[in-house]
Formats: C-alpha cells, sequence, structure tokens
C-alpha cells in the first residue's frame, strides 16, 4: 500500500523519535526506500533535534562548571588565608622569643688580655698553630685582646674620637641575658688599639682598660623606627579618609589597597617590637618588620576577598572592587 507524500511527511517526526505503530513504521519504512525527498526529510528532522540536544547538555555543564571553579578558588583562597596565619604568628613569635637584650654588667663577664701583636693572636687562633709559614701579615700591627663569657652571644662595638683621644665602646648581646656565667670565654682583637676600652650596660659605662676619660661617652638606641611608624599612621589615616570618600566609586579599591599598605607596617611593627621603637639593630628590626608587614598585607587582601565573595553568595549585595 502506498501512501503520499504528505503523509509521511506529517509522519516523519513522529517516525523519528520512533513513536509509531509497527505497521505505521513498514509503511513509512516502504516510501522511504521509493521517495529521496521524504528521507532527506527525514534526516534533516533527526538532524536539528541533535543540535538541542547538545546545546542542552553544554548549557547544564556551564553553571556546574562555574560552582566547581569558585569552590576551587575559595579552597586555595582559605588554604592561603591559613598558611599566612601561621607563617605570622611562628614568625612573630620566634622572633620575639629570640630577640637580641644587652647583657647587664658582672665580673667575670670580660677580661682584658692586653695588647697583643696581631700575628701572635692569628697564630694563637689559627686551627695549624704549628705551620707558622701559614701566617703571614703585611706589617707588625698591635691589637687590644678581650675574652668574653660564652653567656654573650655577640658583641656590638662603636667607636668615638675627640679631644680626650679614641675610645672603644662594647655591648654585650645575648637572646638570653638572665644565662649564668659559664667560665667558658671567647676571644676578640679591637685593631687599632684604642685609648680605653668601655664596656656599656644601657644605663652606663664601665671603664675596661685604658684612663678614664672627662666626660661621658653614651650609646643611645637609634629610634627611626618610631619616625617610620608615625609615617605610616599618618599614610593610613589619610588613605582611610580617601577610601570612605571614594568607596562607590569604581575606583575605590585602589585608595583600599593604599590604606591596607601603611596598615600592614603598623601591623609588622606591633607584632616584632611591640609597642616600643628602640632598637640598636634598625637594618635586621626593620627587614623582620617589613617581611610580616608583606604577609599581613597579603592576609587583608585575601581576607578582604574571601568577604566580598561571601557576601556576594549570599546576595546580600553585589560584590565590589
Amino acid at each position: 500500500m502506498k501512501i503520499p507524500c504528505s503523509m509521511v511527511r506529517d509522519l516523519l517526526p513522529l517516525y523519528a523519535e520512533e513513536m509509531t505503530e509497527e505497521e505505521t513504521r513498514a509503511l513509512v519504512d516502504e516510501h522511504l526506500e521509493e521517495c529521496s525527498e521524504c528521507s532527506k526529510r527525514l534526516e534533516e528532522i533527526r538532524a536539528a533535534a541533535a543540535v538541542p540536544a547538545e546545546n542542552t547538555a553544554v548549557d547544564t555543564a556551564k553553571p556546574l562548571l562555574a560552582l566547581k571553579k569558585t569552590i576551587n578558588k575559595r579552597r586555595r583562597i582559605t588554604a592561603a588565608i591559613a598558611a599566612l596565619c601561621v607563617f605570622i604568628l611562628l614568625f612573630s613569635a620566634f622572633h620575639r622569643i629570640n630577640e637580641w637584650h644587652q647583657v647587664p654588667w658582672e665580673e667575670g663577664l670580660i677580661q682584658v688580655i692586653g695588647i697583643e701583636k696581631m700575628a701572635d693572636v692569628e697564630k694563637r687562633n689559627s686551627p695549624f698553630p704549628e705551620e707558622e709559614e701559614a701566617i703571614r701579615l703585611p706589617d707588625e700591627s698591635m691589637g687590644l685582646t678581650i675574652q668574653f663569657d660564652s653567656k654573650i652571644s655577640g658583641i656590638h662595638s662603636t667607636m668615638e674620637k675627640n679631644e680626650n683621644g679614641t675610645t672603644e665602646i662594647i655591648q654585650g648581646w645575648s637572646s638570653n641575658p638572665n644565662k649564668k656565667l659559664t667560665g667558658d670565654y671567647s676571644e676578640c682583637t679591637i685593631n687599632p688599639v684604642p685609648d680605653r676600652l668601655l664596656y656599656d650596660t644601657g644605663n652606663g659605662q664601665i671603664l675596661l682598660w685604658g684612663e678614664p676619660a672627662d666626660g661621658s661617652v653614651v650609646i643611645m638606641p637609634r629610634l627611626a623606627l618610631a619616625s617610620y611608624a608615625i609615617l605610616a599612621c599618618c599614610l593610613a589615616s589619610l588613605s582611610a579618609l580617601l577610601w570612605f570618600l571614594f568607596r562607590n566609586k569604581k575606583d575605590a579599591f585602589i585608595f583600599r589597597q593604599i590604606f591596607f599598605a601603611p596598615a600592614s607596617y603598623l601591623a609588622g611593627h606591633l607584632l616584632i617590637k611591640g609597642f616600643h621603637a628602640r632598637t640598636f639593630f634598625l637594618e635586621d628590626d626593620l627587614g623582620n618588620i617589613l617581611l610580616v608587614g608583606a604577609a599581613v598585607y597579603a592576609l587583608l587582601t585575601l581576607g578582604w576577598t574571601a568577604w566580598q565573595q561571601r557576601k556576594r553568595d549570599k546576595g546580600t549585595e553585589p560584590l565590589q572592587n
């Protein structure tokens, strides 16, 4: 039984979806074998039906991929925040625990050996004293040899020249200034030989060698960190004001990041030095403050990003810059 093309074309959508009865399907198959136009029409229907299916799969996958990307980003930010917090706390605690302090003076802390030839000192301290040829100095220079107890971890010295001659002032430093004398001495030589040698206790000087001079020479701690902290306070105040005034502007994030910089420096200062700014080791303390400050800056930036992302997810307000 032959059926017209018009009836077949009406049945083709159902035929393509396999929703026809067997008898109807057999008739359509018989017609398609003889009619190329209807066969072409069937291919077009099947091709048109396949395109929406592919688009639907892609459209369905896009939200899932976006969600996965957001979750991974949030995990990375959380991990970075946790790592920065651990670094800041551990580094600050280690620095405060091992911070060097002046060693108070007590008898037996430092002993003055006297003036010696530098060649003799080098030979005595050489790991191969029997090999005299290993010690070769260009002249007969002299030095003042002192020995200090191992309670002192390091010696800081400065030289002052005035009408009274040359004065060498030394300080003993240790991370544990309350440690008892051990009786185990290390040696150092001061060259050239000063007219007098003083030990600075922080509250005064002890004459270790030479003739006393008129007046006194006092080592004062450097206060540059206080100037930097005041400057950071001023910058933080100004940038915070600008951030508030331009908070609804497109470029408000610039003032926010500028504010984070001096605020991070102040946080680093508090973590490293506490509420004082005195230092005898300006370069070391400033370097540690800047290192911790950089970590705090990164922490503030990541924390702000995570907070804004959370607000956007909750839908309370749109994400800001």
